[in-house]
Formats: structure tokens, C-alpha cells, sequence
């Protein structure tokens, strides 16, 4: 018979694990890892186009779990074990996030926000975990009335404490939430990322290229006197002069900024070749995180040829969904995703011969000269979280409606996907929308639309539904006058 300390024991293991703690998964991944041993087949496999990988929808579902319902110690598990005897059946970016995860767990300023909420998978809204309680409750109800005659409970598990009320304390707490671009903030981030990927992408190549061949070919430094490296500077000069925009911020010739003490004002809001780079690589990724919806570590794992077109010119994404699949899916994008896509590969060209790798957001610096690759300062900062505040100054991004700077989030590209498509779409939908996010609990989604700006995004909403409203009577008065008007004509 059931007594209480079976509820209690049940709600601490929901309180600390989610649906995964109910579930004693650890005997069979033991039984499992004991005879991978033996045989790494043993591991549920699929085929992503000529490689093969772990299947682990099918290995959940042998521990008894639901992709959707594991917590971190699966998580975790799973891999370890699954890294012990068949490392290669491990995509290589789920290995990339979690060994990052690793490093950067005892940094100063803790765990990578994006990490740890991949891998604190379990963790379940109040709703969810409302409907786990639900059975106990059923269970009363039917003891209580007398309809469930044997094994019936004796007590009422929420006598003391109702079932929203404990749901409610088991349920995840939201932490500090992303605040939500205003439509100013937004509509400016992307088109000045739109600008700096279709209009200023080739003419930064074009000059990135003629000056890496005028360093290699006299072997000077800019800052270094002489006819030689007079005649160098004037070289390249003359390139940014010829095709670099005017509508642009303007570029210094100068690999990076030594300092900015001593310097001219003019000199100063000039931008070093090294960190234009960097900021083509940002508006790149702002373009895909805006557009394709994805979080800040799904797309530092972008891989050569992710994105693609099919056969009727439509343009796809193929990312790893570290969160919520812990796999590679693949989601409509927009031309323009193609295309920031394509200059990442570009500029990650000659790290990935170099290295193998196929990892186009690991760019080197321009400045770095052949055999000195080594080392984590030979690459450009694309850590959109860290480093990326700089390029939304450039974009000349007004301040919010107080007056306060707009404080750029890597974030908040995700959840200015939900927010914009939800609010200033006609047809939008709901469950369109949860499926593109890849959230399997709809509360997420509905907390993705929850912000302190709601009420003025459903009144633009409104407004907007209002002008299209007298648009269409419009064009329907238009229409049904001309129709009038031509068979007056024909009569």
C-alpha cells in the first residue's frame, strides 16, 4: 500500500531531478556501458549522412527516458559512458559544448550562462510538473469516493498544501530574464548587421586581402618608418579608398589599436582591420541568431556547408540543438542567412585547412602571419555574449525609451525571434513557433512571450491589424468600383 513517505520521497525526487529522478535509469546504463565494453555496437546508432552517430532518442528510451525528461546526471552520464567506449559515435559538437562546459566551470565568472541551461535539461515548468502530481490526485479522488477499492490511499497528499501551490514550488525559477529588444533596438540591429554582411562584407575582403599580401611581400610593420613601409601603407590606402563604402564607419589602417591615449578624436572612432573583421563575424552571427532563432552555443558549433538550398532555391540550416534534441536539425531561413553563412566559411577558410576542422566560426586574425596560428590570441573574439557591445555602438543603436544605453544580449536575438514573429506576424501560430525554437514544453514559449513590453507589442499588434483591416476594405471598395465602372462601360 502506498503510505506518504512514498509521496514525499516522490516530490523530492521531482524537486531535484524532474520527470528523470522518478525513473532508476542508472542499472541499465551500467548493463549498457559493461557490454559496449565488449561491443560498441551495443550503442543505438543512426546514420547522418556518411557518418554514424549515437542515437540517443533510442538510448533515452532504453534507460526508460524521454528526450524531453532528462536532467543533467543523465545527460552527463550518458556521454561519459558513452565517451569510454565509443568516442566516435559522439558528434563533435555535442563534445566541443561539453568540454567547453568543463573549462569554463571554475572561470571567475562562472559557468557560460547558455551551457549550463543545456545541460540542466529536467528542471520543469509549474504546468509540467502539475501534470506529474496529477495522478496522486486522482488517486485520492478515487479512494476517497470509494471507486478504487483496493490498493486506495489512505491520505490526501494535498491536504496540507494544494497541487498548483506545490507545483509552483517545485517548478523551475526563472532566473534573470533577457530583456527584450524595443522595436527601435531591433529594427537597427539587423539592419545594421544586414549592412555590414551584404554591403561592406566584399569590400572588407578585397582590402583584408591586399593588406595581408603587402605585409607578406615587404615584410613591414604599418607603424614602421621608411620609403618601404611608406610605400606599403599608400598601397593599401589606396584599396580602402577605392572600395571601401563612405555610408561606412570609417577604417584605420592599422592591424589593432595600440591605445587611444595621445590619439586624435578622427583617429579614434576609426576602426583597426583586425576588429572589422571582427565585427563582420558578429553581424553575421547576429543575422543567423535573429533569424534562425538559435542560442549563443549553437552557434558558435556552425559547421562548413550548414546551410543550403533544396531543390526549389528554399535556404535551410542544419545546427546542433544542444538544449533540447542534443542533435542536428535542420529549419528554414531566409536568403540572407545563406549568405552570412557563406562569409563565415570564407573568413574561416584558412584555419579549416589549416586544422581539418569544420568549425567557421573559429576565424584567425587577419594580422597573423604563417606559422604563428598556435594560440588562442590569433583568433577573432566572435563570443557574441562577451565582446559584442562594441559593434552595437558602431551601429549606432538608439537608447532605450528612459534615455539608458541598450545593453546588448546574445539572448536576446532568440527572444526577439519569438516576440517579433508572435506580435507583428498575421498568420502567426503558436505551435509554429514552439516547433522552430524546438521547445518541447509550450510553457517555455509562452514565457518567451511574456515580457514587461507585452502590452505595447499587442497594441502594435493591433494597430497593425487595424491598418491592414482598412487596406484590404480598400482595395475591395477599389476593386468592386472598377468592376462597376467596366460593366457600365460594357452595357
Amino acid at each position: 500500500m502506498l503510505k506518504f513517505s512514498h509521496f514525499d520521497d516522490y516530490v523530492e525526487r521531482l524537486r531535484h531531478g524532474g520527470r528523470a529522478a522518478l525513473v532508476d535509469w542508472q542499472p541499465e546504463l551500467e548493463r549498457l556501458e559493461a557490454l559496449a565494453l565488449k561491443d560498441p555496437n551495443v550503442w543505438p546508432q543512426k546514420q547522418v549522412g556518411t557518418v554514424t552517430l549515437l542515437d540517443r532518442a533510442r538510448t533515452y528510451a532504453i534507460l526508460g527516458l524521454a528526450m524531453a525528461s532528462t536532467n543533467s546526471e543523465a545527460v552527463r552520464s550518458v556521454y561519459e559512458a558513452v565517451r569510454r567506449t565509443a568516442p566516435q559515435l559522439l558528434h563533435p559538437a555535442w563534445e566541443q559544448v561539453y568540454e567547453r562546459n568543463r573549462q569554463v566551470n571554475d572561470a571567475p565568472d562562472g559557468i557560460d550562462d547558455e551551457i549550463e541551461s543545456m545541460l540542466e535539461g529536467g528542471l520543469m515548468a509549474a504546468d509540467s510538473v502539475k501534470a506529474v502530481l496529477q495522478p496522486w490526485r486522482s488517486l485520492w479522488a478515487l479512494s476517497d469516493t470509494g471507486l478504487l477499492p483496493h490498493d486506495s490511499l489512505a491520505f490526501d497528499p494535498f491536504a496540507k498544501i494544494s497541487i498548483s501551490r506545490l507545483a509552483e514550488s517545485i517548478g523551475r525559477k526563472p532566473r534573470g530574464r533577457t530583456g527584450t529588444p524595443g522595436p527601435e533596438q531591433w529594427l537597427a540591429l539587423l539592419d545594421g548587421s544586414a549592412r555590414w554582411v551584404l554591403d561592406y562584407s566584399d569590400p572588407l575582403m578585397t582590402i583584408i586581402e591586399e593588406a595581408r599580401e603587402v605585409c607578406l611581400e615587404t615584410g613591414v610593420g604599418w607603424c614602421e618608418k621608411g620609403s618601404l613601409a611608406l610605400k606599403a601603407r599608400a598601397r593599401v590606402q589606396a584599396v580602402i579608398d577605392q572600395h571601401w563604402p563612405s555610408s561606412a564607419p570609417p577604417l584605420l589602417l592599422k592591424w589593432r589599436r595600440h591605445t587611444v591615449s595621445g590619439k586624435s578624436e578622427a583617429e579614434n572612432s576609426k576602426i583597426p582591420l583586425n576588429e572589422a573583421v571582427a565585427h563582420l563575424a558578429a553581424a553575421c552571427l547576429v543575422l543567423v541568431g535573429a533569424f534562425a532563432a538559435r542560442r549563443k552555443t549553437e552557434l558558435l558549433s556552425l559547421a562548413s556547408d550548414c546551410a543550403y538550398q533544396d531543390a526549389n532555391r528554399g535556404w535551410w540550416l542544419k545546427v546542433f540543438i544542444g538544449k533540447t534534441i542534443g542533435d542536428i536539425d535542420k529549419m528554414p531561413v531566409p536568403a540572407s542567412v545563406g549568405v552570412a553563412v557563406g562569409i563565415l566559411e570564407l573568413l574561416s577558410a584558412s584555419n579549416r585547412h589549416l586544422t581539418g576542422d569544420k568549425w567557421i566560426t573559429r576565424i584567425l586574425k587577419p594580422s597573423v602571419r604563417p606559422g604563428k596560428e598556435a594560440g588562442t590570441k590569433a583568433f577573432v573574439d566572435v563570443d557574441l555574449g562577451r565582446s559584442r557591445k562594441g559593434f552595437a555602438a558602431i551601429l549606432g543603436i538608439p537608447p532605450m525609451e528612459d534615455g539608458t544605453p541598450w545593453s546588448f544580449a546574445a539572448h536576446q536575438l532568440r527572444r526577439g525571434f519569438a516576440i517579433y514573429y508572435y506580435y507583428g506576424n498575421r498568420y502567426a501560430n503558436m505551435d509554429a513557433l514552439s516547433r522552430f525554437l524546438r521547445h518541447f514544453d509550450p510553457e517555455m514559449t509562452r514565457i518567451y512571450l511574456s515580457d514587461e513590453n507585452s502590452e505595447r507589442f499587442l497594441r502594435l499588434r493591433e494597430v497593425m491589424m487595424a491598418r491592414m483591416r482598412r487596406q484590404e476594405e480598400a482595395e475591395a471598395r477599389s476593386a468592386q468600383a472598377e468592376g462597376a465602372a467596366r460593366a457600365a462601360a460594357e452595357a
